[in-house]
């Protein structure tokens, strides 16, 4: 009739015989254990996992927000650029708290990237391919970041020589078109937002440390390429293109570029 029971055994020999009996039963239709089953959601043990929402969104995640208690610029191009830059008329100040309140705000199931079911179909794929991270400079001996980096076989690091005669001396694991040299990793302030970049892309999952990569696969590396730097993370037209024209030239089959301006840019749009 479908109704089923549970039963608890000490231990193996209970078990044993619990099993004999119940299977003899002329009104037992099946014995089996009683398994264990876990939320579809991503599961690792990376204790930031829970905050990569977009990864796999079951609904449970939420984010308080601060409302502003000042009008910010209407036009979002006008100087300040940057929100920790709004600022409010002199005689406001005297106003008291910058926040007037907060806003909770909760995530809709299933408005995701879909991530659990593309690491249950593809299992991590089997075609190699280059993803040039075109951004600030990317820190690659971060922990979570360990073997994550596309290696330029043909250069040995360090010994001053361009040995593969691509133009760039010991690019062992991409250039820095931002500063005209092979450091792509100049400090946290400079390069933060290059290495959460490569995080998202490629950090070790199920590793205990840190976030999720969306990539789970050794057959995908980052190559680094630093096209923006300094305290606000700006770079030019021509170090994006020297940095495009860099990655097709050694490799890349894929460039990400999380970066945007307010100008019409022919020149890197050809």
């Amino acid at each position: 009739d479908g109704s089923c029971e549970t039963v608890a055994c000490q231990d193996n020999a209970a078990l044993a015989e619990t099993l004999a009996q119940l299977s003899a039963r002329p009104d037992v239709a099946l014995v089996q254990p009683n398994y264990t089953y876990e939320s579809t959601a991503l599961s690792t043990s990376d204790p930031l996992v829970g905050e990569q929402w977009a990864l796999d969104n079951d609904g449970s995640f939420q984010l308080e927000e601060q409302e502003n208690r000042y009008p910010v610029f209407d036009d979002p191009f006008d100087v300040p650029s940057a929100p920790w830059q709004w600022i409010a008329p002199w005689w406001m100040w005297s106003a008291g708290s910058s926040t007037a309140g907060s806003i909770q705000v909760q995530a809709v199931p299933g408005i995701d990237i879909g991530l659990a079911d593309a690491w249950r179909l593809y299992d991590g794929g089997s075609r190699d391919v280059v993803v040039a991270l075109i951004d600030t400079g990317v820190d690659t001996s971060h922990e979570d970041l360990a073997g994550a980096f596309w290696v330029n076989e043909d250069e040995i690091p360090g010994n001053g020589i361009d040995d593969d005669n691509n133009g760039y001396v010991d690019d062992v694991n991409g250039w820095n078109f931002y500063d005209g040299n092979n450091q792509i990793y100049v400090d946290s302030d400079d390069d933060s937002h290059g290495t959460h970049g490569a995080g998202t892309i490629a950090a070790q999952a199920d590793n205990g440390v840190g976030i999720a990569g969306i990539v789970q696969s050794d057959h995908v590396k980052v190559m680094a390429v630093k096209a923006l730097g300094g305290s606000d993370g700006s770079g030019t037209t021509a170090s994006i293109i020297q940095a495009i024209q860099y990655a097709e030239a050694n490799g890349a089959q894929i460039c990400n570029l999380s970066l945007g301006s307010s100008q019409n840019d022919p020149a890197l749009y050809r």
